[in-house]
């Protein structure tokens, strides 16, 4: 049997292996199907945590890297890349920007061009080995209005880019700094004043900012607006950590690739949903 921990929950169950679809193949032609035979995957039977009993979805897709995997399995994209069935072996994510909202998109073998605006920033994996688990690149630095906060001198920190995660998060001694800094606070008063900094991540050399809108999420509680922002510590063991995650709450606003070939990360400002979807406005 496997057991999986995640940083929600866990899960139980047995590995299987069966023939998996990336979409779905009677509509296109012959050749253009993304599909992996004898693909392993875990079967589940039982799960722990709030997480697996009020999420709506129906299960997990690993896309990190093979060292990640349990058991010595395969992850369905790294077989795909092994099988000769990519002309361009990189994935990609948009994500719409609100709760709830429909339109995001998963696309698998190409970039696609309309959901993103100006340039496609690449950046090379920074890991520690020569064997990548996550999709990792270099922070250089954080800063706050533009003002460098020198958390990760010299050397650059690991910053994980990873869809699995909803929020921004680094190891406790670094991010609570950045926290205090924000200073969200819950009654929505400095948001709606407008006092909240700008918050930016220097990767390599680029620097991605994200706005208050961007990094505060809105909750509706005894109808009243509660702030929330989007940043939590969270130390990782010795053997994965310290190391920074791109969560979603950076993700919705940046368009992410992934280049299996050579080993980097693209990024882009995301495409307003109603450029992307003009009947959604």
């Amino acid at each position: 049997g496997i057991m999986i921990r995640y940083g929600s929950g866990k899960i139980e169950g047995i590995l299987s292996s069966d023939t998996m679809y990336f979409e779905d193949c009677s509509l296109l032609k012959s050749g253009e199907c993304h599909k992996v035979e004898k693909q392993q995957f875990g079967e589940v039977e039982y799960t722990e945590g709030k997480a697996f009993m009020w999420g709506k979805y129906d299960g997990i897709v690993g896309l990190g890297f093979p060292k990640l995997a349990i058991d010595g399995t395969i992850p369905p994209f790294d077989n795909l890349f092994y099988q000769n069935r990519l002309r361009n072996p990189v994935f990609s994510f948009y994500m719409t920007p609100k709760a709830g909202q429909e339109g995001s998109v998963f696309s698998v073998g190409g970039i696609k061009k309309n959901l993103y605006t100006g340039p496609m920033k690449w950046h090379s994996l920074f890991v520690t080995d020569k064997t990548p688990e996550y999709w990792t690149v270099k922070l250089t630095d954080v800063l706050i209005d533009g003002k460098p906060l020198g958390l990760c001198k010299p050397y650059g920190c690991p910053f994980a880019v990873d869809t699995g995660t909803s929020l921004i998060t680094g190891p406790s001694h670094m991010v609570n700094k950045v926290i205090d800094k924000l200073d969200v606070d819950e009654n929505c008063h400095r948001m709606k004043a407008g006092k909240l900094p700008r918050l930016s991540f220097q990767i390599d050399d680029t620097i991605y900012d994200l706005d208050a809108e961007d990094y505060v999420m809105k909750v509706q509680e005894d109808n009243a607006d509660v702030c929330i922002g989007g940043l939590r510590d969270l130390d990782l063991p010795p053997e994965k950590g310290p190391m920074w995650i791109a969560g979603d709450v950076f993700l919705r606003k940046f368009y992410s690739v992934y280049d299996r070939n050579d080993l980097r990360v693209g990024l882009a400002r995301a495409a307003p949903v109603e450029s992307v979807y003009p009947s959604k406005k």
